[in-house]
Order: C-alpha cells, then sequence, then structure tokens
C-alpha cells in the first residue's frame, strides 16, 4: 500500500499517510447467489454465514479468525483509532458481511467508512498491492 496522500478511490486528499493498515478476507457459505443478489443482499440473508476471516496489520503475519473466537484486537483498535485504514480486494464485500454479520452476530467493532480503502475500485496490478493483501486471500483460498 502506497503512503501517496491521495486516495484514488474517492478522489479526496488524506491529511497524513495510515499510522497501520488492516488487511482482510471473510470467507462465507450461503444459499443465495452472491454474483446474482449482490453483497448486501447476500450478507443480509439469514442463512449466510462467516466461515473464517484472515487478516493481518501492515506487513506482519497472517491470522485466522474462526466463529466463536473473540473479536480480534487489531480490529478494536481500527475502529478506535482512525488513522488506520482496512483495505480489502473487494471492500463492499467485506462492508457487507462487517455491518450485517460479523457486528450483528459476532460483536464486531463499527469501523467508520472514511477508514476503508477498496484495491479492487483503485484498479491496482497484484504486483503492487502489499505482500499481505495478496497472501490474506491465497491463506483463506479466495484466490490463487
Amino acid at each position: 500500500m502506497s503512503n501517496h496522500p491521495i486516495d484514488l478511490a474517492a478522489n479526496t486528499v488524506i491529511a497524513a499517510p495510515a499510522h497501520h493498515v488492516l488487511h482482510r478476507d471473510y470467507e462465507t457459505r450461503g444459499v443465495l447467489q452472491l454474483q446474482n443478489v449482490g453483497p448486501w443482499k447476500y450478507a443480509a440473508d439469514n442463512r449466510t454465514e462467516v466461515l473464517c476471516c484472515t487478516f493481518c496489520v501492515d506487513d506482519g503475519p497472517v491470522k485466522l479468525w474462526l466463529p466463536g473466537d473473540p473479536v480480534p484486537p487489531e480490529f478494536l483498535e481500527a475502529a478506535r483509532d482512525p488513522g488506520w485504514w482496512v483495505c480489502a480486494h473487494n471492500a463492499q464485500f467485506e462492508l457487507a458481511i462487517e455491518h450485517l454479520i460479523m457486528r450483528r452476530r459476532h460483536g464486531w467493532p463499527k469501523i467508520s467508512l472514511r477508514q476503508q480503502r477498496c484495491q479492487l475500485s483503485l484498479n491496482w496490478s497484484p504486483r503492487r498491492w502489499s505482500s499481505n493483501t495478496r497472501r490474506t486471500g491465497r491463506v483463506s483460498g479466495s484466490w490463487s
């Protein structure tokens, strides 16, 4: 992730680079077809469940959260400190899952939309993504 002071996805100038970057990737199972209904309807369906979340901070090790585990302190810190960025390859999906499943069913904190970064919307080449963004997806099995 670049520390460039312009958020290309939002076309706005950011006052300062992030203190830390939390990368995350959710793996889910549901009855609805995500590609047919979109992330918000998919996440709103009570039959959709989160199987796991892989995440890491900056270039740190990739960690695994499973249902029944406590909320990772990294998510609590990101919610508390507006200087953190929270990134995903397709942030709309992660936002829907966090808002409609993780917060309601698992007690996760709300992280401001201003902190969210979507690498898909930035149209970055995978070579330019941080190594941990690639690793979180690879560990959870969502990317080849």
